[in-house]
C-alpha cells in the first residue's frame, strides 16, 4: 500500500517536472530541428553528388541525437510503462507503448546505418578514382 502511495507520488513528480520544463523541452526541440534541416541537406547534397565528406555531418550529429535524445526517451517511456503495467494493470498498452518507442528508434537507427554503408561505398569509390589519377599522371 505504502509502495503502491510512493510510486504514485513519484509519477506525478516526474510529470510535474516535465511541465514545469516544458518551455526548455520545447526550446531544444526547436533547436534540434533547426540544425537537422541544413544537415539533412548536406546529407541530400552527398548523395546526389556522391561525395562522402558531405554526408559526414548527417552522421556525426543523428549519432549524437541517438544518444542524446533517442536513449534517454527509451528510458522515460519505459518509467511511464512500468508505472502503465504495475500500477495500473494495463500490461498490453505499456508494451505496446514499449513497442511503438523502441521500433521507431530501431528504424531511425536502421537509416542511420543505411547512410553509413552509402559514406563507405562513396569514400572506396572516391580513394580509387584518386588512386587511378595518381597512376595515370605517372605513366603520362
Amino acid at each position: 500500500m505504502i509502495t503502491s502511495v510512493l510510486s504514485r507520488l513519484a509519477i506525478f513528480q516526474l510529470l510535474d517536472d516535465i511541465e514545469a520544463n516544458c518551455a526548455y523541452l520545447a526550446f531544444t526541440s526547436f533547436c534540434i530541428g533547426c540544425v537537422n534541416v541544413p544537415i539533412h541537406l548536406l546529407l541530400l547534397s552527398g548523395a546526389i553528388c556522391q561525395t562522402p565528406c558531405l554526408m559526414l555531418p548527417w552522421l556525426a550529429v543523428t549519432l549524437l541525437e541517438h544518444l542524446v535524445v533517442g536513449l534517454p526517451l527509451i528510458v522515460f517511456f519505459g518509467i511511464v510503462s512500468l508505472y502503465l503495467a504495475a500500477q495500473l494493470h494495463l500490461y498490453l498498452v505499456a508494451a505496446a507503448l514499449m513497442g511503438t518507442i523502441l521500433l521507431v528508434f530501431f528504424l531511425s537507427l536502421s537509416s542511420w546505418f543505411t547512410v553509413h554503408s552509402c559514406y563507405n561505398m562513396f569514400y572506396r569509390m572516391q580513394v580509387r578514382i584518386l588512386k587511378k589519377n595518381r597512376t595515370n599522371k605517372r605513366f603520362n
